[in-house]
């Protein structure tokens, strides 16, 4: 059985296919258990000082000798590493919760960049910082990081202890809350790189900006039955730096029986004519009840292949796979795809991942992207 690919979902659209049922030529991809067993935990320190707080003063030296400020540093090199938030720009509604991701981009494959440093700053009334999950910077690596939200300021030094990086990597992704009206950027006021010498590179910075409306919820239409216990959103974040890196969330923890739903969203989307993803995970620990799909109002002749859940995929995991164009009318912006609920039948860890993600524009090209994956715990009732 031949797989349908969200591209050719989108062209078959375009040319004014009629859509007619496919199940019979659809064949899932295997489930894949891609997550590893040490899921990263955020460091997630909230500061309860009036007072700035400063970077320590044993911080990783290799770092902190050649801190630079956010205007352009310049040596020997040459290069220019850009730190970044993505996506820079977002509109969300007072309550909702989003993450952002932190880049660096054109790192020379010589030297490389062996450690990082960056500090951001924000509106603490507008903006409540959650949690911080280190991407690049996962193993074999010694660092600190710390939210303050008093302040409105969050710190990150890292550093890999036998390896470097280039090209344009993925340091860390935070998660906000949006607490009050208003616009604030995400500024960074520090950024520093260093070589597997210890040598500084040259850094500058680009900064992001978010603005808060009135209102909750995300800008997707959500259905009015939607289940209220939303225990985790994985994103799908368009137009990133590197495509199809992953980001790796905290766990989340449920109870044996207690119901609970998760949103897929797609963010900082342009231009979008079709969507798919394939999402994964452990039977024996969840069942999926449940897989709800939001549509943007402008898409009024959206066309969609699949949608069943499969708790029983195979002997160890369930699957559940949608595709859905409209090329007449493409998206731009933030929108929730979809709730799936799920029932944990079992105590336990399992890895909640997707196992194929495809995002394409109107013209059925493919749309560059990072995810973010995660696991949930089910503790027993």
């Amino acid at each position: 059985m031949k797989r349908v690919l969200v591209g050719f979902l989108l062209c078959s659209f375009v040319l004014v296919v009629l859509f007619i049922p496919l199940a019979s030529e659809l064949s899932l991809r295997g489930a894949q258990n891609t997550l590893s067993a040490d899921v990263v935990k955020p460091q997630n320190m909230q500061s309860t000082s009036t007072n700035q707080v400063q970077p320590p003063s044993a911080s990783i030296n290799s770092v902190l000798t050649h801190g630079a400020s956010t205007d352009q540093v310049q040596n020997a090199e040459g290069a220019v590493i850009a730190f970044c938030i993505e996506p820079g720009n977002l509109s969300v509604k007072e309550g909702d919760v989003f993450n952002v991701s932190v880049a660096v981009e054109d790192v020379p494959v010589n030297p490389g960049m062996e450690s990082a440093e960056f500090h951001v700053s924000w509106d603490p009334t507008v903006l409540k910082g959650l949690s911080i999950v280190k991407v690049m910077f996962q193993d074999n690596s010694i660092g600190w990081d710390e939210l303050n939200n008093t302040e409105g300021l969050l710190f990150y030094v890292h550093a890999l202890c036998s390896d470097s990086i280039a090209g344009n990597q993925t340091l860390a992704i935070i998660a906000f809350e949006a607490i009050g009206q208003g616009s604030t950027s995400l500024h960074f006021t520090f950024v520093a790189a260093c070589s597997p010498d210890s040598d500084k590179l040259n850094c500058e910075s680009a900064d992001g900006s978010v603005t808060v409306e009135k209102g909750n919820g995300a800008s997707a239409p959500i259905a009015s039955n939607k289940p209220e216990n939303v225990l985790y959103t994985l994103t799908i974040i368009a137009g990133s730096a590197s495509d199809r890196n992953t980001l790796i969330l905290p766990p989340a923890i449920a109870t044996e029986y207690v119901p609970f739903s998760v949103n897929i969203e797609i963010v900082n989307v342009t231009d979008m004519g079709a969507w798919e993803f394939g999402l994964c995970w452990n039977n024996s620990i969840l069942n999926c009840t449940n897989a709800e799909i939001y549509n943007s109002n402008t898409w009024q002749t959206a066309i969609s292949i699949d949608g069943e859940i499969d708790n029983n995929f195979n002997s160890t995991h369930g699957h559940y796979h949608i595709a859905v164009a409209d090329a007449k009318e493409p998206y731009s912006g933030n929108i929730t795809i979809a709730t799936l609920t799920f029932n944990p039948v079992g105590a336990g860890t399992t890895p909640l991942t997707f196992d194929h993600v495809d995002v394409c524009d109107s013209d059925a090209l493919k749309i560059k992207f990072s995810t973010t994956i995660g696991s949930i715990t089910a503790n027993e009732g």
